[in-house]
């Protein structure tokens, strides 16, 4: 771990100026169902400020498009033709080269220092998924880092491999996985625990020693009082706190 580790939240939590303020990192969800706008992409990186990370998370129609059946809300996305959408997930095909195009060129604008892809309990440990997850990330170019969380059946030594595999950086929760078998990682902290009474003095040391395993790391937190766990995982790690109006 360096001091340049980056500390932050899943999604905002709080006035996005606070978070800006306060800490380094957000993993930014508008892209996983939705199509944020160049404008938009284009203010945060502006408000964030040039020392801020961002963490894009890959859209559902590339990784899960059949959560999204036929005859459901499905949503409109710009860089698909009306009406098309891929059938399965890791679309080789047009389809899937349109929304991949989108997807850098978003991050570029967003200024983003990875992307986060989600596959879902149906993403199962089968020959053909893995094909699929192969074939997609050797072609695709990739300008930025990938960290990958499986919902699905894979074992964490599946993980780590097909990581290792794919020049992907394995997502792990310190607070529910324990010892971290890579050397680098994208710690999502989620645990179990879904009170607000924020994490306890061994939680926050449980991160803070998952963090000093690894030479390179991003740390999202998504608890419920997620803004002040950050905060209080930085005090632990030494970082001054930086002043703000923000209250």
């Amino acid at each position: 771990m360096t001091p340049a580790t980056p500390v932050g939240t899943v999604g905002f939590d709080g006035p996005k100026a606070r978070t800006f303020a306060k800490l380094d990192l957000v993993e930014f969800g508008d892209s996983f169902r939705g199509a944020p706008g160049d404008k938009l992409l284009g203010r945060l990186r502006r408000e964030a400020g040039e020392l801020f990370s961002f963490v894009m998370r890959i859209p559902v129609v590339l990784s899960d498009p059949r959560s999204c059946p036929p005859g459901s809300k499905r949503p409109a996305l710009p860089y698909l033709p009306v009406g098309s959408w891929p059938e399965d997930p890791f679309d080789a095909g047009e389809l899937g080269q349109a929304a991949w195009s989108w997807v850098i060129g978003s991050a570029e604008k967003l200024g983003a220092v990875a992307l986060f892809l989600q596959t879902g309990a149906g993403f199962r440990p089968t020959t053909d998924n893995r094909k699929r997850l192969s074939s997609f990330f050797e072609g695709a170019p990739r300008p930025i880092r990938i960290a990958w969380d499986s919902q699905g059946l894979f074992s964490r030594e599946d993980q780590a491999a097909i990581c290792r595999d794919l020049d992907l950086l394995q997502t792990l929760d310190p607070l529910l996985d324990g010892t971290i078998p890579a050397d680098e990682a994208y710690l999502r902290a989620v645990g179990r625990s879904r009170t607000r009474r924020g994490l306890s003095s061994d939680e926050l040391h449980l991160l803070m020693e998952a963090m000093e395993e690894l030479s390179f790391c991003l740390l999202a937190l998504h608890t419920p009082n997620s803004f002040r766990d950050a905060l209080a995982l930085k005090r632990l790690l030494g970082e001054p706190e930086r002043p703000s109006d923000e209250p």
